[in-house]
């Protein structure tokens, strides 16, 4: 690689430029394009999205204007107008799908359901001291409803980092050999963004967008290559939950998988104003109440694998105490478990322990949590190989009413591109 003699701060507007983006006015999808350059590298570590995010009430004038922003807590002294984020991914809700590509359309990687893998990723990861502290200033998250809504109550600055594999490897990439980059983010709906008593009324904004990165400038042209691009990725798979003794099996296509988890939410709670639509609940009842897994056995070509056994919750969940095997189980497909030193969940957030209404210091009493497995055991990066093999996983739980709950399950496996001037080839 030639020599590089400096760095320059890049930004780039969408192409289908437009003072606002939102999906209630079909404004929803955004495309930045970078342009092939064989005299400098991507710092992809570097890429942030940013936008001005503001949530609108439709139905209210205030001071002359309408529509207005929320009004959350009655701050403005007008009756208070219920609308929020999600207070774990905050403004990273707004992202539906995030796919990347070159400008021959051939596609590097694309993640859906965004928004729910972060609801799990986030929380597993950073305690609530963390969201208190740069949480908040890297995620507009707080992890409290209340201290989120206030700031839904003004214009929200964001700069996001895209959680896309290819973009947090810290490698330099070519866009030259790639044939270019384009990064296509599609907005999603206002019903599954918003919630509250008065979101029905609402919808959200992005205004001032744009995209920013660093680049490394080169003393020579770069020179062709043919490389092996290699990254770790999340794929993403939908199944409903409804009965107590649920059998799912995916074909996930993957030859190195590294975990696979899986977050839970009634389905009724998708895509409706009054409920969060990325809360990471237990699964539930007709009646909203909470349902606790019993068994859970993961399986690969109906063989139990990796582990040789079922985590049996039988008797905690009898008793009324913590699953600690099956949660622990899922917090290791995010980080090695005794490694873990930041994570939201707590006897709080799980149910174990009341909270005092008049202490303000606490993260509100929300689930965190799901199941997953593990396939890289001895934490090396190697994966299991399920190119030719059924992922399956047996739910035994105390759903007796056949409520069905939607179950977002992502993989997280080690992916290969192979690189030639302006093309690329999936070979993982």
């Amino acid at each position: 690689m030639a020599k590089v003699v400096s760095i320059s701060k890049n930004r780039v507007f969408p192409v289908n430029s437009r003072s606002t983006y939102s999906f209630k006015n079909g404004n929803a999808s955004m495309t930045f394009q970078i342009t092939e350059d064989n005299m400098r590298l991507i710092d992809s570590s570097s890429i942030r999205v940013n936008f001005l995010l503001n949530v609108l009430d439709d139905a209210t004038t205030r001071n002359g204007q309408s529509p207005c922003r929320a009004n959350n807590q009655d701050t403005a002294g007008t009756g208070a107008k219920v609308c929020n984020l999600n207070s774990r991914i905050a403004t990273n809700s707004v992202i539906g799908v995030l796919r990347l590509s070159n400008m021959n359309s051939e596609v590097i990687e694309e993640i859906r359901s965004y928004g729910h893998m972060l609801s799990s990723v986030l929380p597993a990861t950073h305690s609530f001291e963390t969201y208190q502290n740069w949480g908040s200033l890297k995620y507009n998250a707080f992890a409290k409803q209340d201290t989120q809504g206030l700031a839904c109550n003004g214009v929200i600055p964001c700069s996001l980092q895209l959680k896309a594999g290819i973009l947090n490897t810290g490698r330099p990439i070519s866009t030259a050999d790639l044939g270019g980059l384009q990064i296509t983010i599609q907005l999603e709906s206002d019903n599954q963004v918003l919630s509250g008593t008065d979101a029905s009324n609402c919808h959200y904004e992005l205004s001032n967008v744009s995209l920013t990165y660093t680049s490394m400038n080169l003393a020579a042209p770069d020179m062709p290559s043919n490389e092996m691009l290699q990254y770790p990725a999340y794929s993403s798979y939908l199944n409903i939950v409804s009965s107590s003794d649920d059998s799912q099996s995916l074909s996930l296509g993957l030859r190195s998988c590294r975990a696979a988890f899986t977050n839970y939410i009634k389905t009724s709670n998708l895509n409706n104003f009054s409920k969060d639509g990325y809360e990471t609940n237990r699964l539930r009842d007709a009646g909203d109440a909470d349902v606790d897994i019993k068994t859970m056995t993961h399986m690969r070509n109906n063989v139990k694998f990796p582990k040789k056994y079922d985590i049996n919750e039988r008797i905690p969940v009898s008793n009324g105490v913590y699953e600690a095997q099956l949660q622990r189980e899922y917090l290791d497909c995010f980080m090695p478990f005794r490694y873990i030193a930041s994570s939201l969940q707590s006897p709080e957030t799980q149910g174990f322990k009341s909270v005092d209404p008049l202490e303000e210091n606490t993260p509100d009493v929300l689930f965190v949590g799901g199941t997953g497995a593990n396939y890289d055991g001895m934490k090396t990066g190697q994966g299991a190989d399920f190119s030719q093999a059924m992922y399956s996983a047996r739910i035994q739980s105390e759903l007796l009413d056949g409520t069905p709950n939607t179950a977002f399950t992502y993989a997280l496996s080690n992916q290969g591109l192979a690189v030639k001037r302006q093309n690329v080839q999936p070979v993982m």
